[in-house]
């Protein structure tokens, strides 16, 4: 039923729904892209120290590139 009443709301807005589609499966896949992520920096940085530290150096460094980034 939710998926008739998309279409005909995309038919009746003139927009093409297998787009409204793709779009959502790209917002929920970014959306999902730190929790992939996230096993890969704690094994990064449980196995590879900076300066000595395990965590602190890796913390840092991903802090200043998210202040970057903004």
């Amino acid at each position: 039923m939710r998926k008739c009443v998309c279409v005909a709301l995309c038919v009746s807005l003139w927009v093409n729904p297998f787009a409204v589609y793709t779009q959502v499966a790209i917002v929920t896949g970014l959306g999902a892209a730190p929790w992939v992520v996230k096993p890969v920096y704690g094994f990064l940085s449980d196995t590879v120290p900076i300066f000595g530290y395990r965590r602190r150096s890796y913390l840092i460094i991903c802090g200043l590139l998210g202040e970057h980034h903004l």
